[in-house]
């Protein structure tokens, strides 16, 4: 059970990265696409920038959005980018 819940996330996580690259994703969005809370997003964010992946948040007209730099420090284990 623990390693099937492990697996979600490290999907979860690698989906959360390819989004936030895609565009400029609100964290409504980016929770609404993953089927999470946005609380869940925020602790993701959080945890992935933690692991190097560095983002910022973009003021665009009509919301906040997240856009992870294309280079970082290093790629975490489990959270690589395919």
């Amino acid at each position: 059970m623990r390693y099937e819940r492990g697996i979600a996330i490290t999907n979860r996580l690698k989906e959360l990265l390819a989004l936030v690259r895609r565009g400029n994703s609100s964290c409504r969005s980016l929770a609404e696409k993953l089927g999470v809370s946005e609380q869940t997003v925020y602790r993701d964010i959080l945890f992935l920038k933690s692991k190097g992946h560095p983002n910022r948040s973009v003021r665009l007209s009509d919301r906040w959005a997240y856009r992870f730099d294309k280079v970082h420090a290093r790629h975490p284990r489990g959270v690589r980018q395919a």
